[in-house]
């Protein structure tokens, strides 16, 4: 019995028979599903802050013309009912300037008609003067002359009044059309007010940049500052946080394959965009710190921003190669090794291996196809 569990041999559990085979190597890195394009609602141009009354919640989702928020601007309403006050007046100043006018037109117009009867008669009068003395004769003819001087200068006032009435006129209808253009200027002000949006989509809040915290009626916005987003959600893309090791094997181009937490039976792949060129500290004045990778999303159905993902990146792939179990390798100082069956018995063999995942290893050499080695040490 001694003899028979001494004897020279290995339990093939522990052997592995060197095969080629296509070479995968992956890293697990999570991150969340964003949109690669949205539209940003900022607040209109007022010259002065605003309040806001009304958001339209979060997440919901709106469609082209919605409205998604309403501002409060206390000085465009201001300036809205003074241009109101103001184009009422110049239209009241006018009609009183018309009707003042007018009755001044009414009455020379009346002093004309009665200077045309004083002549007349003057002029029966004359009829007479054939009958009466010469001084009387006299005063007739200066009765007439002095009717015709007074018709001739009523109507040179017609006239002149008929010129000012123009020229008054004309000045306040300007003023008037001055009125509306502001009435109608401050009308568009109040139409910025009520902030529709162009987009269908999700509501997603700004960060106010005051208190770093999202939206929220009551906060007080200024010139274009952002106040909701709406993302397209036919161009949803991965961005994906990762470690400093993880972004160092990560490159662009490169495939993987996306898990959604919330959706595990939805299978979906991308392939890496673009990478952060700057890494941002995991905690304030932290030494360590994580990237951002981007990666497209080929499918979007049925998806929104902000789910959680999990994605297996592809970072290495070769066909037909050499690949062994990594416990099989083992390391002293600067070289490599594996026990390799000679016979009965197993000996060390240098190897060289400079690629490899958390499970397998490939052998650029030291080692052929068929070859025995035991993936643990002896």
């Amino acid at each position: 019995m001694f003899i028979v569990s001494c004897k020279p041999g290995k339990d093939k559990a522990t052997l592995y028979t060197v095969q080629k085979a296509d070479f995968e190597n992956r890293i697990t890195v999570t991150g969340y599903l964003e949109a690669s394009v949205s539209a940003n609602i900022s607040c209109p141009r007022f010259n002065s802050d605003a309040t806001i009354i009304f958001l339209v919640p979060e997440g919901s989702y709106v469609e082209s013309g919605d409205t998604v928020c309403i501002l409060e601007v206390q000085e465009v309403v201001n300036k809205y009912n003074n241009s109101l006050k103001e184009l009422k007046s110049s239209q009241i100043e006018y009609t009183k300037t018309v009707e003042y006018l007018n009755l001044q037109y009414l009455l020379l117009q009346s002093q004309v008609k009665t200077i045309e009867t004083t002549a007349a008669i003057s002029n029966l009068d004359s009829i007479q003067k054939h009958f009466v003395s010469a001084s009387e004769k006299k005063i007739i003819e200066l009765e007439i002359q002095k009717a015709q001087i007074q018709k001739q200068s009523v109507l040179d006032k017609l006239v002149f009044l008929k010129e000012i009435n123009e020229s008054e006129l004309v000045k306040m209808k300007l003023k008037i059309e001055q009125a509306k253009n502001n009435v109608k200027r401050s009308e568009a002000l109040l139409e910025k007010l009520v902030i529709t949006t162009d987009f269908d989509g999700i509501v997603q809040y700004a960060t106010n940049r005051s208190t770093q915290k999202k939206m929220a009626e009551g906060d007080i916005v200024w010139d274009r500052m952002p106040i909701i987003t709406i993302p397209n959600l036919n161009t949803l893309e991965a961005n994906l946080i990762v470690d400093e090791v993880s972004f160092k094997r990560m490159a662009k181009d490169q495939k993987l394959d996306i898990q959604v937490d919330l959706k595990p039976e939805l299978k979906l792949t991308g392939t890496i965009t673009r990478k952060s060129p700057v890494g941002k500290p995991v905690k304030r004045n932290s030494p360590v710190k994580f990237y951002n990778v981007y990666a497209s999303v080929d499918s979007v159905v049925d998806l929104t921003p902000g789910l959680s993902i999990t994605c297996s990146v592809l970072t290495e792939s070769y066909s037909d190669t050499l690949v062994v179990p990594i416990t099989a390798i083992f390391e002293n100082d600067s070289s490599k090794y594996v026990f390799l069956q000679k016979g009965r018995k197993l000996k060390k063999q240098e190897i060289v291996s400079n690629r490899h995942s958390n499970t397998e290893a490939v052998i650029e050499s030291g080692l052929e196809a068929n070859d025995v080695i035991s993936i643990i040490q002896p």
